[in-house]
């Protein structure tokens, strides 16, 4: 009977598109964020950004008359990563209801492979795909001759044989993402860049990379938008009319949320980690989808300072993909503080 019931679980999961419970514990996050924080070698140093809190976020008030970056070294956005994820910034519409991208496919596909190999290289995601390879999911459990998925059929066209290998207890010991740098780049292709629905069906107008990053515009408010780079680059832009407006909770020099306009849109509570590479915030924000995604708290540490990622997923036609991803201030510890260091 029991064997019945793995079956039927194993069997559900690869109909529905539901991802394998990942059994991960809390000090393995904590553990794993660490390790990819030390990893970031395109993380800023010290020296690199200046903030400017200035007053706190009080209904529409604008108590922050200057901007709140007020410093960052250019040399920080010229590395690869960097200028890679600003080179798609012009790949999206705003506004809801109009299918993506807003430039050719073929410069999107372009932009997204050049951007995909460059963090997958990366010590911070290499050592996320050591970790799914290396840890024993619930999925590893199962003793069947599991077929392949509709969408890992489709993500492995040329490489179908890996997917359809026999499984058991004894070799089965991965992640599925992890079966090999292959599949795991297709998904992760998958689960950030592939197009998706936030209008009911009307268009293709989103994807997780769009939505987090970037930011999108939802019922006449701004959504999404949890990345440091883009607020600094918007701030910077008079067209853009970005207007920070006073902070609601920062820890340390690591992350901060905070009230903004964008071009009349309020932004009620935004949050954006500070300093962190792209290819860092996407491993991260990876492993906590797996391990915690449904609104459950991933609590993770950065330079001392705990930090709660809270991720849900976006199902649409049998299809899994990352809805949205954000981080918001964990407890004060006797290594972080507020908001008390200025300069990055």
């Amino acid at each position: 009977m029991f064997c019945s019931l793995l079956l039927a679980a194993a069997l559900g999961f690869a109909l529905s598109q539901w991802l394998p419970p990942f059994y991960v514990q809390d000090i393995e996050l904590i553990q794993m964020s660490k390790a990819m924080r030390d990893a970031d070698d395109n993380k800023a140093h010290p020296g690199q950004i200046y903030i400017n809190y200035q007053g706190q976020a009080e209904g529409m008030q604008d108590n922050a008359p200057s901007e709140f970056f007020y410093y960052v070294d250019p040399a920080v956005l010229q590395k690869p990563s960097y200028s890679q994820f600003i080179a798609m910034m012009n790949n999206f519409n705003r506004e809801g209801g109009v299918d993506e991208p807003r430039v050719s496919r073929e410069e999107e596909g372009h932009e997204i492979s050049t951007f995909l190999t460059t963090i997958l290289a990366s010590r911070p995601w290499q050592i996320l795909y050591s970790f799914l390879y290396h840890k024993v999911s619930f999925s590893a459990l199962f003793c069947v001759r599991q077929a392949p998925s509709s969408t890992t059929a489709r993500l492995v066209k040329k490489d179908l044989h890996v997917a359809t290998r026999k499984c058991c207890c004894c070799d089965f010991l991965w992640h599925p993402f992890a079966q090999s740098p292959y599949i795991f780049r297709a998904w992760i292709e998958h689960l950030w860049f592939r197009h998706y629905s936030r209008s009911r069906g009307w268009a293709h107008d989103s994807s997780a990379f769009e939505h987090v990053f970037m930011g999108e515009e939802k019922r006449g408010e701004v959504s999404g938008f949890h990345n440091w780079v883009r607020f600094y680059l918007l701030e910077r832009n008079p067209i853009e009319e970005l207007d920070y407006m006073g902070f609601i909770e920062g820890r340390g020099n690591v992350m901060v949320s905070l009230r903004f306009t964008w071009q009349g849109l309020l932004k009620r509570v935004g949050s954006f980690m500070v300093g962190t590479s792209p290819e860092f915030e996407m491993a991260l924000y990876t492993l906590c989808f797996l391990a915690r995604r449904g609104g459950q708290e991933c609590t993770v540490e950065i330079d001392g300072c705990l930090v709660i990622i809270t991720s849900y997923d976006m199902v649409q036609d049998g299809e899994i993909f990352i809805g949205t991803a954000y981080p918001k201030a964990g407890a004060v510890t006797n290594t972080c503080g507020n908001f008390y260091r200025r300069g990055y």
